[in-house]
């Protein structure tokens, strides 16, 4: 037989969040479930696919400057926020209790987190939820960081938009204990350096971005960077070095500061279960 070619998954558009917060300087990683079929037990941003309903015209009174966006990207965007608010518990939305303006997970007025509606089973319910509880989504404060999308020759594909956003005053970050099995705030210095050593299972993307929010102190900078930075579609080749380390090839205008990546070898049970959560 002659030599024959696989046609490339088409990858489905999906939305992550990266949630930071001051004092100190970190980052919020959710670990995937063991069972996942996308990097399982991997610590990620909170994420996932961008659905039909994402798209639909009844998001338009919930949402706030929906007319600065264009539908694909306020879809993109209605789905980060969905994600977030499944995997991690924590609702990008105005309007849940007043006069809670900063950042940081800290507690309400009454010295208890600020309570945060149960994840919805699917977008249609994320969208009554929101109507029902009178919020509206923040989609302005969502700022694009990335856009990633999965090498073609894996058999599963994304087509991922990352974002950047303040972590909400109040909220308490808690896993689904289905798509994700532990939540944990870390500095990005940190989780580089343990993923570096492997000692913590990070998906390419999650270990590039994370690189950048290195360059950054607070959650200012860091946002003021994310403005200021000319986004580009990563679609990484693959490569194999003759050490047999596999490689992701990225182009330099990506600005991440280099151009090939050695995916690290890690345990996925080394801090699969972190001894406490922060």
């Amino acid at each position: 037989m002659g030599n024959q070619t696989t046609t490339p998954v088409v990858p489905r558009p999906a939305a992550t969040v990266i949630i930071v917060r001051d004092d100190p300087f970190e980052v919020l990683l959710v670990l995937r479930s063991a069972a996942s079929s996308f990097f399982p037990a991997a610590y990620v941003f909170p994420g996932g696919r961008v659905e039909e309903h994402d798209h639909s015209d009844r998001w338009l009174p919930l949402v706030e400057h929906h007319d600065l966006l264009t539908a694909d990207e306020r879809a993109f965007r209605i789905a980060a926020v969905r994600e977030t608010h499944e995997e991690a518990s924590i609702l990008l939305a105005d309007g849940l209790v007043p006069d809670t303006p900063g950042d940081g997970e800290v507690d309400g007025a009454d010295g208890a987190p600020i309570p945060v509606p149960p994840a919805a089973p699917d977008a249609v319910a994320f969208q009554e939820l929101i109507a029902e509880i009178g919020a509206r989504l923040l989609l302005d404060e969502v700022v694009p960081y990335a856009h990633w999308i999965t090498p073609e020759i894996a058999p599963k594909r994304f087509d991922t938009r990352f974002y950047l956003t303040r972590a909400p005053k109040g909220q308490l970050a808690q896993a689904d204990a289905a798509e994700t099995e532990h939540v944990r705030w870390m500095s990005p210095a940190e989780a580089v350096e343990m993923a570096m050593t492997g000692d913590l299972a990070l998906p390419p993307p999650t270990f590039l971005s994370l690189k950048l929010l290195e360059q950054t102190s607070t959650v200012a900078e860091a946002i003021a960077a994310a403005k200021t930075r000319t986004i580009i579609p990563i679609l990484p080749k693959t490569a194999t070095g003759a050490d047999g380390a596999l490689r992701l090839i990225i182009p330099e205008e990506a600005g991440y500061g280099l151009t090939a990546y050695e995916i690290p070898k890690y345990s996925a049970s080394a801090e699969s279960r972190p001894r406490s959560p922060r």
